[in-house]
């Protein structure tokens, strides 16, 4: 029925055929300009937000802000806050990172495709046919988010627990490596990954049952419409024109929400990750750290000045401290950049004059770059510890605080970097704790401590005027060596007594009979050839190795993780030294391996992208690496107050590639506008709807191709130390003989240095050796090289007359005991770490060897006994406790 727009005083007239089609034709134009202009005005603000739907530029920017926060709140915390969760610790610099990675695709995709969807689905409810479908639509769509959000948060937390194994075994692979662990450590990668597995295959049926219920629902709805129209047509209640018009919104609608399915998960990953983010952020700490490690005291005060410390501002008291821990924590940073950490605003003279007086001067001169050396693992444990000993100097503080400072130096050294810090200790409040009693005498009081209590305090002449029976003097009679007993019957509790050490004659020593060796310095310039790089493969690899896998596309992307994890422990040590192999470095890139490889038709497009993210994919690794070693060392950062200067140089590596960010933002958007022009044909709208969903998977495909590029360089690198070399003879058992002929080595790193030049030594097997030495003499290096950590550079280390590169290294290393200088344990109780040194012990074998080690009687008194679980690298147990663990 036609209503005239006339009034009902004029005469009606029949209207013209003619010109009622063509009333419809224009009709139906502005109806298709309106609808075009809508749905160009949300596409046109999707290109300014987000330019390009691979281009990684627009959510570079969002997620680096998401991290900046994060960092800065970590190393805010109480370390005690820090500490009850400290087995999370490890892995919080990788789970910064990661969040902010999980969290950045929602700035990409999903909210422009949202945006989009809105205008689409308001223009397609002129069909109120299939408004019937809607409830159904949102009740699945809903049920879904909910199901996907709690799954992806328990994956997520299985898969931290995962990466803090994978990164708990790089950090230690001394230990695993001499204590032929790497089965083990493989073996507990591969159970920590079984629930992020069970997680990820409900992930997966989840988001299949829901899409397959939105799609579904969708094309009955479709059916629907297409019903009802065809009766309303058939009745003459409208025309082709309009049904058409209608139809053509509800698909369009229907496309819209078909395509924001599947970026749901991306709403529900990114959700699970900013609210672990966003509550890190939100929460309030109970109240500022109060003492120097952030430790809390249950009753009583410390005072400082007549003043409870409790209310001082705590970074001024700190900036009153300077600390030297048992432990050193350097960073990945130069020497120069560790010394100034005690003072930023320090020149180099200041920084000379500090490492002088910590006696590391002239070590640091040495190196091939000197003050500007990359410091890390390749240098002595007393080198790091002088360097640590500059830093604290450096400060000038008021008050000195030296937990076991010259415990890692050797005994000239710890005498001349003594005699140096009394001077300065002069008028300087300074708390000292030390195993060995011979660095305290001087001090002007001495408190011994037994069972948490003050059991004598005096100084040294008084305590030992107590005679035997006093505890101080217990403890002096003690670290008189035993054998000086045995060796010089002239030795009387005389000299204990009256605070003297016996005068024993050098020449007395009977070196020979104690077999021991004296190793120099010995550098020259004999030149290496540069590590070997690896070579890149090609993305159908994968297609290569998950042959089998097809149908299983979880348990291949596993197995692959694993492959990759044993690749990596079969590598030999020199390979973990280089920077770019760093743990922390190594765990961030777990996450990025986890992609799903899709047919992609349009793989033009991807090679076109993959520029795009390469630069933002490295500026995380390196900020990783920053973020993860100051959560790691968050008491030596809060020490020095330096949370500041971490945030400074985590923003200085993002720096450059936000502005980068910014630049191709505006190019990329300028650019991908005006080829949108080009598609404003209907059918060309229609085939780039298709085309978009397409296109969302291209970010998956560049940061795949980015990661497998690693994953395969690490999966081709190739070992000259096989620890299951066919080749190699089986130890079936070792007498301990040891020769080292004509033997030069130096460091993967440092292929300049010789560290050891033509050394011939021989120990006679049941017999001891004892190297004794300057820091960085090459005391170390001889460990090492019997534990075929590294390969010699010339000569030949025989083990019963037979030379270690023809032995099998595993067996040989099952039965060689190791005890390093740094006691690594893992996250796991006192009994596992003790066993770990023999899986078949028993549980005698395990008290026996803990009561030879001295260790029964404090593992005795923990809560759980041997079952107490001594926390991420034993944080749990005090560094004395730690090491008479490993010695078990």
């Amino acid at each position: 029925m036609e209503l005239s727009t006339s009034s009902s005083n004029e005469p009606r007239h029949q209207s013209d055929p003619q010109e009622n089609s063509v009333s419809r034709s224009q009709a139906n134009e502005q109806a298709f300009s309106l609808f075009f202009l809508a749905d160009r005005f949300p596409g046109d603000l999707w290109q300014h937000w987000s330019p390009c739907p691979w281009c990684s530029s627009a959510n570079f920017l969002p997620a680096l802000r998401q991290a900046d926060r994060l960092i800065g709140v970590s190393l805010s915390r109480l370390a005690s806050e820090v500490s009850k969760h400290v087995l999370q610790l490890a892995h919080l610099g990788l789970l910064v990172m990661a969040k902010a990675w999980i969290v950045r695709p929602l700035f990409t995709v999903p909210i422009p495709i949202f945006c989009w969807i809105h205008h689409g689905i308001f223009i397609g409810m002129a069909a109120y046919t299939t408004l019937a479908i809607v409830p159904l639509v949102v009740i699945a769509g809903g049920t879904n988010t909910i199901i996907m959000s709690s799954l992806s948060r328990k994956g997520e937390a299985a898969y931290a627990e995962a990466g803090k194994v994978a990164e708990e075994v790089i950090s230690h692979i001394h230990t695993v490596r001499s204590y032929v662990g790497e089965e083990r450590a493989i073996e507990a990668y591969s159970r920590s990954l079984e629930t992020s597995l069970k997680f990820g295959k409900k992930s997966g049926l989840a988001k299949g049952l829901g899409l397959g219920c939105t799609y579904g629902y969708l094309f009955c709805s479709w059916a629907l419409l297409l019903w009802y129209a065809g009766i309303l047509v058939t009745h003459g209640v409208t025309n082709g024109g309009k049904t058409f018009t209608t139809i053509l919104n509800v698909v369009f609608s229907g496309f819209a929400l078909g395509q924001a399915a599947p970026n749901l998960s991306s709403f529900t990953k990114g959700r699970a990750a900013a609210k672990n983010i966003l509550s890190m952020i939100a929460k309030i700490p109970e109240r500022s750290r109060t003492s120097e490690n952030g430790m809390e005291y249950l009753l009583g005060k410390v005072m400082s000045d007549g003043h409870d410390i409790k209310n001082i501002q705590l970074k001024w008291l700190r900036s009153q401290m300077g600390v030297v821990s048992q432990e050193p924590a350097l960073f990945s940073t130069s020497i120069a950049e560790n010394i100034i950490y005690g003072r930023k605003e320090a020149d180099i003279e200041e920084i000379v004059e500090a490492a002088k007086v910590a006696n590391a001067h002239s070590f640091i001169q040495d190196l091939p770059d000197g003050y500007l050396t990359k410091v890390g693992m390749q240098l002595a444990g007393g080198q790091k510890q002088r360097i640590a000993i500059a830093r604290a100097l450096l400060r000038n503080p008021k008050i000195l605080l030296l937990h076991e400072a010259t415990s890692a130096l050797d005994a000239e050294s710890e005498c001349l970097v003594q005699h140096a810090m009394e001077k300065v200790m002069l008028n300087k409040t300074t708390v000292i704790v030390a195993p060995r009693l011979s660095t305290i005498s001087n001090a002007d009081t001495i408190i011994v401590l037994k069972n948490g209590k003050i059991a004598e305090s005096g100084t040294h002449m008084e305590l030992i005027s107590k005679g035997r029976n006093g505890e101080y003097a217990k403890l002096v009679t003690t670290q008189v060596p035993v054998n000086n007993k045995e060796r010089h019957p002239d030795y009387n509790e005389s000299a204990v007594s009256s605070g003297t050490s016996p005068n024993v004659p050098e020449d007395e020593l009977n070196y020979k009979k104690m077999n021991s060796v004296i190793i120099r310095d010995q550098e020259s310039q004999e030149s290496c050839g540069p590590p070997r790089s690896a070579s890149i493969s090609s993305i159908w690899t994968v297609f290569k190795l998950n042959k089998s896998e097809w149908s299983l596309a979880i348990q291949g992307s596993v197995g692959a993780t694993l492959a990759g994890v044993e690749a990596i422990l079969e590598n030999e040590i020199g390979w973990f030294e280089l920077d770019e192999n760093s743990s922390g470095s190594l765990t961030s890139s777990w996450r990025m391996t986890f992609v799903i490889v899709a047919t992609f038709p349009l793989l033009i497009s991807a090679s076109i992208a993959e520029g795009f993210g390469g630069k933002y994919t490295c500026a995380y690794a390196r900020a990783n690496s920053v973020a993860q070693e100051a959560i790691t060392n968050n008491q030596t950062v809060a020490a020095f107050g330096a949370e500041d200067q971490v945030l400074s140089n985590f923003k200085h590596e993002l720096h450059q590639p936000s502005r980068q960010a910014h630049r191709r933002g505006h190019i990329f958007g300028v650019g991908y506008d005006f080829s949108n022009i080009m598609k404003s044909f209907m059918v060309l709208i229609v085939t780039a709807l298709g085309v978009a969903e397409t296109l969302a998977l291209t970010p998956d495909i560049v940061k795949g191709s980015q990661a497998l590029c690693s994953v395969f360089s690490l999966l081709e690198q190739k070992t000259t130390m096989n620890p299951d070399d066919p080749k190699s003879e089986k130890v079936v058992e070792v007498k301990g003989d040891i020769e080292f002929r004509n033997v030069s080595f130096a460091y993967p790193t440092r292929p300049h240095v010789t560290v050891l030049k033509d050394l011939n030594l021989h120990v006679a097997a049941g017999r001891s050796l004892t190297l004794v030495g300057r820091s960085g003499s090459g005391k170390s290096s001889v460990i090492a090289l019997v534990m075929r950590f590294y390969d010699t550079s010339c000569g030949a280390i025989l083990i019963d007359g037979k030379d270690i590169r023809d032995l099998n290294l595993r067996s040989l290393r099952q039965r060689i005991g190791f005890v390093q200088q740094e006691p690594a344990l893992f996250s796991t109780t006192v009994y596992e770490n003790i066993a770990y040194g023999k899986e078949d012990a028993s549980e005698i074998e395990i008290l026996r060897a803990a009561k030879a080690a001295n260790a029964h009687g404090f593992i005795s008194r923990l809560a759980e006994g041997y079952n107490t679980h001594v926390g991420a690298r034993g944080a749990q147990l005090s560094g004395g406790q730690r090491q008479r663990v490993a010695i078990a």
